[in-house]
């Protein structure tokens, strides 16, 4: 291969570069090792990479990027490895990115037909070259900035892995097509309507793509809001709860305030009449009949105090011994949604623990602390059966079918926050500790 085949071969690999920063825009916040140097990682194995691929195809392996599969993978593999994600999110913005290039790569491979039409794609043109790595460029240019804002958003926020899966047949279905269509000899597709058909083509599929991803971000956004709602109405209907209930007792207490002259009146007549065991048996009963307050306040949060007294009744029917020790304010500076959700997914899998062991041994203490400086400190020990599932440093949740997506629930919260969560487990206990520092 001569000078120009080279810087040929060189431009055409050129797309993985502003492709592999594509695909660590949504990834900002989960790369494991910070963005300077996840970014200096890639973009070193490129550098490797691509002089290896450009060195074989010129001499081992001939042909327009045949090396592009194996390459693909490697890439792929180190990209995962990068990041703190599951696996269908990594497959699923790697793929999205790898369908889109293939389109810019088509529009390079028709461009150099219409040039050179007694060419073939083999026998790639500098000119075609040169205009596939300007339009990859200008393509990561436009993209880099909703990749970044809007799918950063779905990766942070949104842990559903099956929805994520479905876009992979998608995607698969969208790169077989710009496999398929690229010409192999490009006298074919100046052949009667052709060459109109593969423009249009390319351009239609490229905006029922871009639909598609525009439709998908719309969808979960949608599946995010429902299930914010059923969050926000659970909360109001354990506030509910405790507002009735609290209810029931002041109109008991009223009763009772009001019956409580008859009560002296009676205890009097029985002691005039010196009938000791009556008085006292008596007041047995009407102590006895006092109506009991459910509600506890354990702080002066309404939404976090209605849903603390429902995992705590939901505790005590369940035989678990409670220490709760809450010292919480009215305002956090944290969203009370948020908060819930937090508190919430730990005590619910708190007492799904306990109910996996012995009456006798069931307890959860919980300690909710609100410092002056505005950060608060949630730790939580909970005895359980001793059975964790782990997947690479993460627990992963033990229930049929589960996902360990309250655990990450919890982490995701805290973490749009700036917070950090830690959980650790002994022979027969589980701690959970989260940090919420103040709210900027």
């Amino acid at each position: 291969m001569n000078l120009n085949g080279v810087l040929i071969s060189v431009l055409s690999w050129f797309a993985i570069l502003p492709a592999a920063i594509l695909c660590i825009a949504p990834m900002r916040n989960k790369l494991k090792k910070g963005l300077k140097v996840t970014l200096v990682r890639l973009l070193s194995l490129l550098l490797v990479l691509i002089p290896v691929a450009v060195i074989l195809e010129s001499t081992i392996l001939p042909g327009y990027n045949s090396l592009l599969p194996l390459v693909a993978l490697i890439t792929f593999v180190v990209y995962h490895k990068s990041l703190t994600v599951p696996l269908c999110k990594s497959l699923s913005v790697y793929l999205v990115v790898f369908t889109y290039m293939s389109f810019m790569s088509n529009f390079a491979n028709g461009f150099d037909a219409t040039i050179h039409p007694n060419s073939f794609l083999d026998n790639f043109s500098l000119e075609g070259a040169i205009f596939q790595a300007i339009v990859t460029t200008l393509f990561s240019i436009a993209a880099y900035y909703p990749l970044r804002r809007f799918g950063g958003f779905l990766v942070d926020r949104f842990d559903i892995d099956r929805i994520w899966y479905l876009t992979l047949p998608v995607m698969s279905i969208f790169l077989a097509y710009n496999l398929i269509i690229a010409p192999k000899k490009y006298e074919t597709i100046h052949v009667n309507d052709a060459f109109l058909f593969y423009w249009l083509s390319l351009i239609l599929l490229l905006v029922l793509l871009t639909l598609y991803c525009i439709a998908f971000y719309f969808i979960i956004l949608d599946m995010m809001s429902a299930s914010e709602a059923r969050e926000r109405n659970r909360i109001l209907e354990m506030q509910e709860s405790a507002y009735l209930s609290q209810q029931r007792y002041l109109n008991e207490s009223a009763k009772v305030r009001h019956d409580f002259k008859h009560v002296i009146g009676t205890l009097n007549t029985l002691i005039v009449g010196e009938d000791y065991e009556s008085a006292k048996e008596y007041i047995k009963n009407y102590l006895a009949s006092l109506p009991a307050n459910e509600t506890i306040m354990f702080c002066h949060n309404s939404p976090v105090n209605a849903l603390l007294n429902y995992y705590y009744h939901m505790a005590k029917d369940a035989d678990i011994d409670t220490a709760w020790e809450i010292s919480l304010p009215e305002d956090t500076g944290i969203s009370d949604l948020d908060l819930c959700n937090i508190l919430g997914n730990i005590i619910e899998n708190a007492i799904l623990a306990c109910k996996t062991i012995p009456t006798e041994e069931r307890f959860i203490d919980l300690t909710l602390r609100f410092e002056e400086e505005g950060t608060i400190y949630i730790v939580t020990t909970n005895s359980f059966d001793g059975k964790v599932l782990m997947d690479k440093g993460e627990y992963r949740s033990t229930k049929a079918q589960g996902a360990g997506i309250g655990l990450r629930s919890i982490k995701e919260t805290a973490a749009k926050y700036g917070g950090s969560v830690r959980f650790s487990h002994t022979e027969d206990e589980f701690n959970t500790d989260v940090i919420l520092p103040k709210s900027i």
